[in-house]
């Protein structure tokens, strides 16, 4: 069976769909994206040891270093990847039941992957699977060791994104951790900002991801947080990658209210600014701007010059078209435009209220 990227990464039922065999030919095939580091973080699924063994010896098999982080979110890969400028790989199958699990990579600075990267990684899986051995480093120490280490750089990156020590204090905080990766991250980084937190669903046995908690459940949170008087509430997904709030008043805020709020915010400190001056953001390099991709050509007059975008006053829009505006004539036969088509002089229409056939007055 051949692994095929979805949107985000690869996902099947545990050693069923997605088996060890297929982790370790994975690995392997991952040398595409270069670089010899690799750091592999999981969730606490009961799978996700079995997955990240094969999945390490895929790595080192190829030559790679491989350092094993344990049980992080998601973005705590991604950011040791940007830090170590290295390969990044999460085990999770985000807010899947815990009978499933993935492998989700990035690349070197803790991106995801184009699609043409994951073509090649399919691609050196099909020559794997079919026997092909690439090139594979031979001899002593042709297989690092993994490496084991706690992620206390993430919580410490965390902390300091806020400029205020204890930026919280005061505010009670309740959190729901999907019994997932951010069970033991998450209170540690509220507490150390100041937060009085309490925690529900932040005891993983390995089965309980997901299950009826978390960022796909809100609910119970939702309710705790109206009940108990908690000025905000938090709950994340299995691999911490998701996010949904509740209010005061144990309302329900989603991802989108989420960016609004903190767009709002970061205008408001003068730290929203946009990414491209001076030309609109679909301009693609190497055409004149407003031709872009996301944009129609401005019209042009006969002598070459743009038309400039105008009101709805019945003049020219930059698209060619006249607005459709009442202009206060409301005899028969007109249509609402300021300048409808008239019919020649003793010809009919049949615009009439009634809809019968009526004779143009002609013009004196």
């Amino acid at each position: 069976m051949a692994l095929r990227f979805g949107t985000d990464g690869v996902r099947g039922v545990a050693n069923a769909e997605l088996t060890p065999e297929l982790a370790l030919v994975l690995g392997r095939a991952a040398r595409v994206l270069g670089g010899d580091h690799v750091v592999i973080g999981r969730d606490p699924r009961r799978s996700g040891p079995m997955l990240e063994a094969a999945l390490a010896a895929g790595f080192a098999s190829a030559g790679g270093d491989v350092e094993l982080v344990g049980v992080v979110p998601t973005p705590a890969v991604a950011y040791l990847s940007d830090v170590q400028r290295c390969v990044g790989a999460v085990i999770s199958a985000s807010h899947n039941p815990f009978a499933d699990n993935g492998i989700k990579l990035f690349a070197p600075g803790g991106r995801k992957l184009p699609d043409d990267v994951e073509e090649a990684i399919e691609a050196e899986i099909e020559r794997e699977l079919g026997g092909e051995v690439g090139n594979r480093p031979r001899g002593p120490g042709s297989a690092p060791s993994g490496r084991r280490r706690t992620p206390r750089a993430y919580a410490d990156h965390l902390v300091g994104l806020f400029e205020t020590p204890g930026v919280l204090t005061g505010l009670d905080i309740a959190l729901d951790c999907a019994n997932g990766a951010t069970s033991a991250l998450a209170p540690e980084v509220f507490d150390r900002l100041g937060a009085r937190v309490v925690v529900r669903a932040a005891a993983p046995d390995g089965c309980n991801i997901n299950d009826q908690c978390g960022a796909t459940h809100p609910g119970p949170l939702a309710h705790a947080v109206e009940v108990g008087g908690f000025e905000l509430g938090l709950a994340f997904d299995g691999d911490g990658d998701r996010l949904i709030a509740v209010d005061h008043t144990g309302a329900v805020v989603d991802g989108d209210h989420i960016i609004a709020i903190c767009a709002l915010d970061l205008h408001r400190r003068g730290l929203l600014r946009p990414r491209h001056r001076g030309r609109h953001r679909d301009d693609e390099p190497g055409l004149p701007p407003g031709h872009g991709a996301g944009r129609h050509p401005r019209r042009r007059d006969g002598r070459g010059r743009p038309l400039r975008p105008r009101g709805a006053r019945g003049r020219r829009l930059h698209d060619g078209w006249r607005a459709e505006r009442p202009c206060g004539l409301h005899r028969p036969g007109h249509d609402g435009r300021r300048h409808p088509h008239r019919p020649r002089p003793g010809r009919t229409s049949s615009n009439g209220p009634d809809g019968r056939w009526r004779s143009w007055p002609r013009r004196r």
